[in-house]
């Protein structure tokens, strides 16, 4: 059994992203523990206004996101890809939430650094519109920058992907396949 953060990282309410991650917690939650966290119910400042160089106070969900991040054994994101990223709010909290001296920190020279958050595992599930033909380089820059620039060097890894699209072309059929897929991915915990 493990411990699951699922966070449906699509600003909008309904969507393709809130389907995949209904159905991830609903199987997840047969064989493990699962907390969820939908960026549409969260209400933060997405700016990260000072960079590093002074404090800005975290709302309760940002709070509540660290809490879930430490508790967790394993990380789900369910996201769309849009204009070749990750949505903004979605980035800002990243900025926001994943912050020295919470997911990782310098050594007092700055040449080196400590990852916070290790021995945690993730998975991103992306969606896009993008045509098939291009797809997979599409993602590889977003998953390079999660993998390696934002989730690994906090020390969460590794990080596995699966890719959806294209999704504003694809069938009830299609989506149903998807959702079986997310369904096993779900059980095992991956």
């Amino acid at each position: 059994m493990k411990k699951i953060l699922l966070l449906n990282g699509n600003p909008k309410t309904k969507s393709l992203c809130h389907a995949i991650t209904t159905s991830y917690e609903q199987a997840a939650s047969t064989q493990h523990q699962v907390r969820r966290m939908d960026l549409s119910e969260m209400h933060f400042e997405i700016n990260l206004m000072y960079g590093y160089e002074a404090s800005q106070p975290l709302e309760p969900c940002l709070k509540q996101f660290q809490e879930n991040l430490l508790w967790a054994q394993h990380i789900v994101i369910v996201s769309p890809i849009w204009w070749l990223a990750l949505p903004a709010k979605l980035k800002g909290l990243i900025d926001r939430a994943l912050l020295p001296g919470f997911a990782f920190k310098y050594s007092e020279a700055g040449t080196e650094i400590e990852k916070l958050l290790p021995h945690k595992t993730a998975r991103v599930i992306l969606t896009s519109d993008t045509p098939q033909t291009y797809l997979q380089e599409v993602a590889a820059g977003l998953m390079a920058q999660l993998e390696h620039g934002t989730l690994g060097f906090c020390g969460i890894e590794p990080t596995q992907h699966t890719l959806f699209g294209p999704a504003h072309l694809a069938t009830p059929e299609v989506i149903d396949n998807w959702l079986s897929e997310v369904t096993s991915l779900a059980v095992r915990g991956e």
